[in-house]
């Protein structure tokens, strides 16, 4: 109908068009803080891409210096991958996680941050290993996500640990909005990597 049409053609198709949203929901707030639900309003549709690409950038960006920021956005990825695997087609969070809020000026110092590597990343996205993007595909990005997500908040003490993380969730979620199988290649085989590396630690 015409009201999904109009979401489809609104829905960011790649990170600059994404962070773009972001920016317009940031300077919206009638505050000076930002909630969580206002950013992912801004994100589109409410499908698996987005709502696993915002968690990541935020955990991605400085704001994963916030004291249990990264925490809460792994509690945000596990419940919507637990539904994802549950075969959900409509998606519910909890409104303490929307209410979530965050002050404008570290939001906006984090989009300013991520604005020129996203120039980048578009420049290298493509339609690419669509299998990877659809599917059974979507079953195992959603497993691997939780995964991660379960992993995040013990590492949320190691530097720069959860901001890695935070690097493949969002892969994953750009993966299945610019339909990039590529990286989703790219987002296994460094959890893969990863989790063989903290594996061989404690062993």
């Amino acid at each position: 109908n015409r009201t999904e049409c109009a979401m489809a053609k609104s829905s960011p198709r790649n990170l600059e068009q994404l962070l773009a949203s972001l920016v317009r929901a940031e300077r919206a707030s009638a505050d000076a803080r930002v909630s969580v639900g206002e950013l992912l309003d801004a994100a589109g549709q409410r499908s698996f891409g987005p709502l696993l690409l915002i968690p990541g950038l935020l955990v991605a960006s400085p704001l994963s210096g916030i004291p249990g920021l990264p925490t809460t956005a792994a509690f945000f990825v596990l419940i919507i991958a637990a539904q994802l695997l549950m075969g959900r087609k409509s998606f519910w969070l909890p409104g303490w996680m929307l209410r979530r809020e965050i002050s404008q000026s570290r939001t906006d110092r984090a989009l300013r941050f991520m604005q020129r590597p996203a120039r980048l990343v578009d420049k290298c996205l493509r339609e690419r290993l669509v299998t990877l993007t659809h599917g059974p595909a979507v079953y195992v990005i959603g497993a691997v996500s939780m995964l991660l997500a379960i992993a995040m908040p013990p590492l949320e003490i190691v530097p720069f640990a959860s901001s890695v993380i935070g690097i493949v969730l969002a892969s994953f979620g750009l993966a299945l909005i610019a339909r990039d199988g590529l990286l989703v290649a790219v987002g296994l085989a460094c959890s893969v990597g990863g989790g063989t590396l903290v594996g061989l630690r404690l062993l």
